[in-house]
């Protein structure tokens, strides 16, 4: 199995989505597990050990660059998210552009998020969007996109979730090849 996670930019953000993700991989662990994230989040998400590969895109460069710069720049991207024939695609983003993305992943199953007052395409999805709740912290909020596939799978005691930011294959980050939680 193939999952695509998208959440680009907010470094703050792509730190809180990590323990949904590790959630994820828990749920399937033998899935490949890819997120699409911005450039600057990429070396913290690899960080995750959920997570085996980042796709990084420059959102800003195409959001301010020329429109035929980015227009080029996104049908690259879509091509390449196509290419790779993702099975699941859960936008934690959910701007118009995501929305889209992940329309055109054609993967089987597509979630997303409906932010509160934010717009949504919702023939983009083939799944009941999650409902920002602004009472839940948006960590809770990653979870319960996860919570929408696999029920239950987040309420693991807080023992089995420990070391969400420690990865193995870049022990140069900290310096040191011996991890500890």
């Amino acid at each position: 199995m193939k999952i695509l996670a998208i959440r680009f930019a907010r470094l703050g953000d792509v730190v809180l989505l990590l323990p949904a993700l590790s959630s994820l991989k828990r749920a399937f662990p033998e899935a490949r597990l890819t997120l699409l994230t911005g450039h600057r989040c990429t070396p913290i998400a690899e960080l995750c050990p959920a997570v085996d590969e980042t796709f990084a895109v420059d959102r800003v460069a195409m959001r301010d660059g020329s429109r035929s710069a980015a227009l080029r720049d996104m049908t690259r991207l879509v091509r390449e998210v196509r290419r790779r024939r993702f099975d699941l695609v859960i936008d934690f983003h959910s701007f118009r552009e995501t929305n889209l993305l992940t329309w055109l992943s054609g993967a089987p199953v597509r979630i997303g998020m409906k932010r509160y007052k934010a717009p949504y395409l919702n023939f983009c999805f083939n799944r009941p969007p999650v409902i920002e709740d602004k009472s839940l912290h948006v960590a809770a909020m990653f979870e319960k996109a996860v919570e929408t596939i696999i029920p239950g799978v987040s309420r693991l005691p807080s023992s089995a979730r420990r070391g969400i930011l420690i990865n193995h294959r870049r022990p140069e980050v900290l310096g040191r090849s011996d991890w500890t939680e």
